[in-house]
């Protein structure tokens, strides 16, 4: 899965590395970083997508901070005229005021869901994250997430980095994030996951439905 994030961190073995756009390789082994800044004319994502030769799978701003309706608009645009699609949950007014917007900000995400889907655009259902405030066993308790989860596509959020001392000396929650490590790197967990009947995706099932729907003109302008 390769997804262009604005305004994103990314935790390397070496420290804490501020970007406004991350990478995760097509092979899902290797992390890059590189400067994209999401103008109306669009010429910059597109010139970073080309020069890097990456197969991108959606756009995804960090910590919903492009869902504000100033800059949702245009991360939207962004989004559907690249085919792909944006990291967008199909949440109600309740869950994005529970996510910290204002009661008429959380109206305008909420019929925002309503015209993406009306448009035809394939959007994901859920979100979960593994906590940051808290270390131990995160394998056991990302099992019990898995257990909870309702039907339909789910995002899963963690921030897994190793254990260094650039790690503690930058972030005051390094413990949860090295959990966040152990517990994804866990064969067991892996085994789990089968047995409890998930399919594990990337975006790239979504964004190629986008853009077969878009090439068929099932996806309204």
């Amino acid at each position: 899965m390769t997804g262009i994030g604005l305004d994103a961190f990314i935790h390397t073995p070496t420290g804490r590395q501020h970007t406004q756009a991350s990478v995760t390789s097509p092979n899902n082994r290797s992390n890059r970083s590189a400067w994209v800044t999401a103008d109306r004319s669009r010429s910059k994502p597109r010139d970073f997508m080309l020069a890097w030769g990456l197969d991108v799978t959606h756009v995804d701003a960090h910590m919903g901070t492009a869902a504000h309706p100033r800059y949702l608009p245009d991360l939207l645009e962004l989004a559907l005229t690249q085919g792909l699609p944006p990291l967008f949950p199909r949440q109600t007014a309740a869950d994005w005021q529970a996510a910290g917007l204002t009661g008429e900000d959380a109206r305008q995400a909420e019929q925002t869901t309503f015209q993406l889907e009306e448009r035809g655009v394939p959007l994901v259902d859920h979100l979960r994250m593994l906590p940051l405030d808290v270390g131990g066993d995160h394998a056991a308790l990302t099992r019990q997430m898995l257990r909870d989860l309702p039907p339909g596509i789910t995002h899963f959020i963690l921030h897994p980095a190793h254990d260094t001392p650039e790690l503690r000396a930058i972030c005051g929650d390094w413990p949860a994030r090295v959990a966040n490590y152990h517990a994804l790197m866990d064969p067991a967990l892996r085994r789990d996951v089968q047995n409890l009947g998930i399919q594990v995706i990337g975006y790239r099932p979504l964004r190629d439905l986008l853009r077969q729907r878009m090439a068929a003109g099932e996806v309204k302008p």
